[in-house]
């Protein structure tokens, strides 16, 4: 709790000296004091980055979105090529853990993605306000679950007219998981939806790209052709192969802030090379090939469209 405390002098530090400006982002009235939603942009010497935070607890909520900026921040000044694996936690051990989950939650989904998704999959439903809130706007919201790693796996598939989105969420408790992951999703939703922005990328399309970002991959999504791919590759639950834990050989390594100091929170980053990481663009099918320890009669089942991860 002391260091809680000392992060929000922190942060409140930080906007006196208008390093940090905070805006408070309104959920629909459904969710009135039950979601906080934040956003913050940073900006102190060269570096500008900007951070999101979600959750059930307002100081929580801030703490989250400031810790994003400070993340990014981080991997900016130390030429970090991506923030896969990357978490940064008030205590070292914390650290450590929410970034061997997403490297788990990452990997996961991408053996689902391109192995086929087992059929241990099984469908979770979040309850009020959400499923209210769901029927009113006709938004249709699937949520799948699979044990990994004394955790649970969730993943949303959340969809409003042509636009469709995915959030995952890696967490001890069901509900818990469920809710990041819905979370995730509809952040998207909301921010697509109340801008009308929803410009398709087709997979034609995607192939013409010279430089990837994870915005065309989301992009995917938008594309009727794929979203009915993606759903009916959800709903088969055909994957042939068997997850292996391969959490032991995970390495991590501290870094630090050099413009930002005397901030109370441990930044580490988590490497595996024996995990798939989120990449951009088109997939390397011989990792995925030697990730799901498939034999060789099954490489033609095998997903090579890229992923659809924002």
């Amino acid at each position: 709790m002391e260091l809680q405390k000392k992060l929000n002098t922190s942060i409140y530090n930080l906007t006196k000296r208008n390093v940090l400006k905070v805006s408070k982002i309104i959920w629909p009235q459904d969710f009135h004091n039950l979601i906080y939603d934040y956003h913050v942009d940073l900006s102190i010497d060269s570096f500008k980055t900007t951070g999101r935070g979600t959750a059930t607890n307002a100081d929580k909520a801030l703490q989250i979105a400031f810790a994003e900026a400070y993340e990014r921040l981080i991997i900016l000044e130390n030429n970090i090529p991506s923030s896969n694996g990357c978490a940064v936690f008030t205590d070292i051990l914390t650290a450590q853990e929410k970034a061997l989950c997403e490297l788990q939650e990452r990997d996961f989904f991408l053996l689902n993605y391109h192995g086929g998704f087992l059929k241990s999959f099984r469908c979770f439903d979040l309850e009020e306000p959400f499923d209210r809130f769901h029927r009113k706007e006709n938004i249709s919201c699937r949520i799948f679950q699979n044990d990994l790693a004394n955790k649970v796996f969730s993943l949303c598939f959340l969809q409003l007219e042509s636009m469709c989105f995915i959030g995952m969420g890696l967490h001890i408790s069901k509900y818990q998981a469920a809710l990041t992951s819905h979370i995730e999703a509809f952040r998207q939703l909301l921010y697509f939806k109340n801008r009308r922005i929803s410009t398709p990328t087709t997979i034609d399309q995607f192939s013409q790209i010279k430089k990837y970002s994870y915005n065309e991959h989301g992009n995917l999504l938008f594309d009727p052709k794929f979203s009915d791919f993606f759903k009916n590759f959800i709903f088969q639950f055909s994957g042939k192969w068997v997850y292996e834990d391969t959490s032991s050989t995970t390495s991590f390594v501290e870094y630090k802030s050099h413009v930002l100091k005397d901030i109370p929170l441990v930044f580490v980053r988590a490497s595996n090379p024996n995990m798939l990481d989120l990449y951009r663009g088109f997939p390397d099918i011989d990792k995925i090939y030697k990730r799901l320890k498939i034999s060789s009669s099954l490489l033609n089942s095998i997903n090579t469209f890229p992923h659809p991860i924002r």
